[in-house]
């Protein structure tokens, strides 16, 4: 997982703190599903679901149709597609949250019974790895009354500090066995990724930059008096 551009002087010269070791999951689908987003996964599209942490608006980069089910299951269906590590976070259905069990606390929450809406999303601190801040690949997989589920993975999607929560908007697109486009069922959020160390300037360099600074206040002010 490549740390992109996106995140501009925030992660330069970031290290990679944490790497974790998933196992692969052994659940595979039926059906042979679609990755991106191709003819065999219509009519998915990447821009079906958003999601906005702060002032960062990221973008889905694959989409496919997945295997519905419990959370172990869409999880296993997940990564048979998009490839091993990811493990289940949470998930939103009209009987409450679940939460899985990782180094951050994720929920969920969603408008279900709707073609198209909003969902949010919280994270905190939890025992073990990753910690936050920790930059994280996260797929939502959105399930309705149509056989299948519709999973999309959003990259690189760094977990801040500050905020702790996000927002996204989603369409549904599967069809029923009727034929029609049906409402949200549950939501469920499944994610891999690492912690990051952000570097923190020392106090030496501190205090040089606000020398710095003074000394650029002073030549403004010379300057406007002669």
């Amino acid at each position: 997982m490549a740390i992109t551009d996106r995140f501009g002087g925030l992660l330069a010269g970031a290290a990679l703190a944490v790497t974790l070791g998933f196992a692969t999951a052994t659940f595979a689908p039926t059906t042979a599903y679609a990755a991106a987003c191709s003819p065999a996964a219509a009519p998915l599209d990447t821009t079906d679901v958003s999601l906005t942490i702060g002032a960062t608006n990221y973008a889905a980069s694959n989409c496919a149709i997945t295997a519905s089910g419990n959370p172990s299951e869409e999880t296993a269906s997940f990564n048979t597609v998009f490839g091993p590590g990811f493990v289940f976070l949470a998930k939103f259905d009209d009987e409450g949250l679940e939460q899985g069990t990782f180094g951050i606390n994720f929920t969920i929450t969603a408008d279900l019974d709707q073609v198209t809406g909003d969902f949010t999303i919280t994270w905190s601190e939890a025992a073990g790895e990753p910690n936050i801040p920790a930059l994280m690949d996260l797929g939502f997989i959105l399930k309705s009354g149509a056989p299948d589920a519709a999973a999309y993975l959003f990259e690189d999607v760094l977990i801040t500090v500050d905020p702790t929560t996000g927002e996204g908007t989603f369409t549904m697109k599967l069809l029923n066995p009727g034929g029609n486009v049906s409402e949200l069922s549950h939501i469920t959020m499944v994610g891999r990724g690492e912690s990051i160390d952000i570097p923190v300037p020392e106090p030496a360099t501190l205090g040089l930059l606000g020398l710095g600074l003074l000394g650029l206040g002073y030549a403004v002010r010379r300057r406007r008096v002669s």
